[in-house]
């Protein structure tokens, strides 16, 4: 496939370096969660790792690299807002529940 430049990326840099970079970051993933004992590192690093994975797949895999920036910009910015919603809608609702439940128990 041809690039901006007009040059032709070849077979390693379209299937096999992304290939390998996802292994390294999945053979993390599994090193930090049977060694890492603090949970407060533990959580970030694998968010971080998630994110990294999310980006190898969408930009090599679903060919989003190859793609004009607007396009990358409209599919990037849809999905951080359903990602905003949904934290906010689960915030919303846990607050609700969690003040349910104390209503329920008899705490105030």
């Amino acid at each position: 496939m041809a690039t901006a430049t007009g040059k032709k990326d070849s077979l390693f840099v379209k299937v096999w370096w992304p290939l390998i970079a996802l292994a390294v970051v999945t053979i993390l993933e599994f090193v930090v969660a049977f060694n890492v004992e603090a949970r407060s590192i533990r959580v970030p690093t694998f968010i971080i790792m998630t994110i990294l994975k999310a980006y190898y797949i969408v930009a090599y895999f679903m060919h989003m690299r190859y793609e004009v920036n607007l396009l990358r910009w409209f599919v990037i910015g849809t999905a951080v807002a359903l990602i905003i919603y949904l934290v906010i809608f689960l915030v919303i609702e846990a607050y609700g529940f969690y003040h349910k439940f104390l209503l329920l128990s008899g705490t105030t």
